[in-house]
């Protein structure tokens, strides 16, 4: 569980990340959010997960996510950087967010609270 914990916070956006945008955007958000009343017991999500990592297909959406109740599947955009292939942070977060709001309702949809 905690792999998962760590993986999705680096893939959202709350590690060191390349671009300056998606830094302010990750400030805003802890300054933002930071008032906001915690949970109380931590939530324990199990995803059978599928990351595809595809060209930038020259769309306004970075990434989708689907389910079919077994398996989750997220398709997000990647590029080269320093010879390494970066996944869309702010995406696959966004699509993370999705699935775990699917397989649990209690988790909001991230499509209300942009």
């Amino acid at each position: 569980m905690k792999r998962l914990i760590l993986m999705a916070l680096f893939l959202s956006g709350c590690a060191p990340t390349l671009s300056g945008s998606v830094r302010s955007a990750t400030n805003e958000y802890f300054h933002t959010w930071r008032d906001l009343p915690s949970i109380s017991d931590p939530i324990e999500i199990q995803l059978n997960l599928t990351v595809e990592i595809i060209p930038d297909q020259k769309t306004k959406a970075c990434g989708h996510a689907w389910s079919n109740g077994k398996e989750q599947r997220i398709k997000v955009i990647g590029r080269w950087y320093n010879g390494e292939i970066v996944p869309d942070q702010m995406g696959i977060g966004h699509e993370i967010l999705h699935l775990l709001n699917w397989v649990n309702p209690k988790i909001g949809n991230p499509d209300k609270y942009k």
